[in-house]
């Protein structure tokens, strides 16, 4: 997650940095490194900070990917997988779907954003 999106998302619940700690249980130094981007929150700190302000914790995830409709889809995909890492020499390693969901689920991942993963109305036979 980016420092930035913590930061607004603390701002707009009415939070100072001397709250945030208390609230979740967390050293304020803890919070500073996610302040600063050297750390991140898990899923429940996000959602329990998400709660205070009446939003989904996703909606905080979905905010620090910053889309833009005033850019070409092409051209933010490809600035995203630059973020992640993703070069096409990784990609055409990958040699099989599962390999490739792998890829992009460590790869989003180690960017510090959680990944669900379901088996609903998955046939493994």
């Amino acid at each position: 997650m980016q420092p930035e999106i913590f930061r607004w998302a603390r701002v707009s619940v009415g939070l100072s940095v001397t709250d945030v700690p208390a609230m979740l249980k967390r050293d304020p130094e803890d919070v500073a490194a996610w302040e600063a981007g050297t750390e991140a929150p898990t899923y429940p700190q996000l959602e329990t900070l998400a709660y205070q302000g009446h939003n989904p914790a996703e909606h905080l995830i979905w905010k620090s990917l910053s889309l833009s409709t005033s850019q070409p889809i092409a051209d933010q995909a490809e600035r995203i997988r630059q973020q992640l890492g993703i070069t096409p020499e990784k990609r055409t390693g990958w040699v099989s779907d599962d390999s490739a969901l792998k890829g992009w689920r460590k790869a989003i991942e180690d960017a510090g954003v959680f990944v669900f993963t379901s088996t609903a109305g998955r046939s493994d036979g």
